[in-house]
């Protein structure tokens, strides 16, 4: 535990204190999102119940997935010109580019999930509804245009607790929703995904409203149509940009394409357990997240002043920190959600809390690498993520089909474990032979 100890108080030292009273209040928010969200959608779960719930899900999965192709973590790219490029006309220009870009990507995939699940219905695939697809689509829509590029200006100007405030009162008023639409005894799935739409359109326009107070005067015209600018912007940032968008592709395995490969094998019912033992890890891993999100910054500024040492520094004790951090967090939430047991999700989800172990074993592997991402985005070579993610998630992939169609539910909280924490691995790996990782 001494090693540990040292090891935090090195990040500590090397971070900077702003960056950790960052991290303190990024992770005060991360926990009340995390709380909100899990509140939401346990209740959903339990006035659902697990067949509707299973249906729910898979419906959502399909423009999820989809969304995942067209989504190339522009808040990344949004913080790279932020850390390299000196010029504050160019940089506000590029970052108008950068917008106009994720309008084409988010409408292009808006289209393409619609036409996606009507040819998987066609295949044969009856556990989705066509209507509730489009809606879902439409929900991903309302929340996501403008919103990575968004993100990356407010993060990178300092504002994370603004996002995060709008994020956990996006939750709080969804929740709120559910509430209401059981009141009136209009608790529908399709008025859920209405609800959902509403929601999302507010809160994303007062995180695109402000992040475009940052950037200055904008117009319309410079925000959608400005695609002379688009083109060169992204030709010139095309290895991060689609690099990027590559590492989503590979997400695609733990976003929901686990929820349709668990669907070709699984009962709805079964679905519905197996997406509410996925939701108690991801409520965990909410603990983690702010590593990420406070750290890029700082290791984007190293990296582009050539601080090559307090980065390798850095990174090490980071590492060795949270190892410690990953065993408490999986042991202690282990515990918690065995004691409140069915109390907490259900009769129905019964099940679910036998297999969270198994579901939330890949943060014990996935927490300690986690800056690894960060580093591959900082040094301007997100394709080793992507490579990473590729062998990882490929991995994965087969691991959920096997699992699914031999072992049931508890082969494919297995497979989506191996999903989860195999990437981070590669990464780290990949990172350390093209010598990017200093130690």
């Amino acid at each position: 535990m001494s090693i540990v100890r040292t090891a935090f108080g090195q990040i500590e030292n090397v971070l900077g204190a702003e960056i950790i009273r960052s991290a303190k209040w990024q992770y005060f928010l991360n926990i009340s999102l995390g709380v909100v969200g899990a509140a939401y959608m346990l209740v959903l779960g339990r006035l659902l119940g697990a067949d509707a719930f299973g249906f729910y899900t898979l419906c959502v999965a399909v423009p999820t997935v989809v969304f995942s192709f067209g989504d190339a973590r522009l808040h990344e790219c949004v913080i790279y010109l932020f850390a390299n490029l000196t010029d504050p006309e160019k940089r506000r220009q590029d970052t108008l580019a950068i917008y106009a870009f994720d309008a084409v990507m988010r409408t292009t995939t808006l289209a393409a999930s619609v036409v996606v699940g009507l040819v998987i219905i066609n295949l044969g695939y009856s556990k989705v509804d066509a209507h509730l697809i489009f809606l879902a689509a439409m929900t991903v829509y309302a929340t996501k245009l403008f919103n990575t590029p968004s993100m990356g200006v407010l993060r990178a100007r300092g504002e994370l607790a603004y996002f995060s405030v709008l994020q956990v009162s996006d939750w709080t008023l969804r929740l709120a929703s559910l509430g209401g639409l059981w009141f009136f005894g209009v608790l529908t799935i399709e008025n859920v995904l209405l609800c959902q739409i509403a929601v999302g359109l507010l809160f994303n326009a007062l995180i695109v409203g402000r992040a475009v107070i940052l950037l200055g005067s904008v117009g319309i015209r410079e925000l959608l149509w400005d695609f002379t600018r688009m083109v060169p912007v992204v030709r010139g940032n095309a290895a991060l940009i689609f690099g990027s968008q590559g590492i989503s592709v590979m997400d695609t395995v733990v976003k929901e394409l686990d929820v349709l490969v668990c669907g070709l094998f699984l009962t709805v019912a079964d679905v519905g357990i197996y997406k509410m033992a996925k939701n108690l890890s991801g409520i965990v891993w909410r603990l983690a997240d702010p590593v990420h999100i406070v750290v890029l910054p700082r290791i984007a500024a190293l990296f582009a002043g050539g601080e090559f040492t307090r980065l390798a520094a850095m990174t090490r004790h980071l590492t060795i920190g949270l190892v410690g951090a990953s065993l408490g967090l999986f042991l202690s939430s282990f515990a918690a959600i065995h004691f409140l047991g069915v109390a907490l999700v259900g009769p129905e989800f019964a099940q679910a809390i036998a297999l969270y172990p198994l579901a939330a074993a890949w943060i014990v592997v996935a927490l300690p690498l986690l800056w690894t991402h960060s580093m591959a985005i900082a040094a301007g070579r997100p394709v080793i993520q992507m490579w990473g993610g590729l062998l990882g998630n490929g991995i994965g992939l087969i691991a959920l089909f096997v699992g699914a169609h031999s072992f049931g539910l508890a082969g494919a909280a297995i497979g989506l474990s191996l999903a989860y924490c195999l990437p981070f691995v590669f990464s780290f790996l990949l990172l350390r032979r093209a010598g990017v990782v200093g130690w």
